[in-house]
């Protein structure tokens, strides 16, 4: 699965420098690589498919997208 989005309380919206994944639970046998992050600023963190942003299977655009969605302070 893509990196979560982030919001932090000010700035502009951006994804966690994570590589994707295997989707979580998806094999029991799977291994996950863990991360650490700072996330002081951060207010909304959002965990999302690729079949969100891989809308009209363009999945740029859909990353733009949500990041436009996330600028706004109605998502708060």
């Amino acid at each position: 699965h893509p990196a979560p989005a982030a919001k932090p309380l000010h700035g502009e919206p951006f994804f966690l420098p994570l590589e994707p994944g295997p989707p979580l639970g998806a094999n029991v046998d799977e291994s996950y690589a863990t991360h650490t992050a700072e996330l002081d600023d951060i207010v909304l963190i959002v965990f999302y498919t690729d079949g969100l942003t891989e809308m009209e299977r363009d999945p740029i655009a859909g990353e733009l997208a949500l990041q436009a969605l996330l600028a706004g302070d109605e998502m708060l």
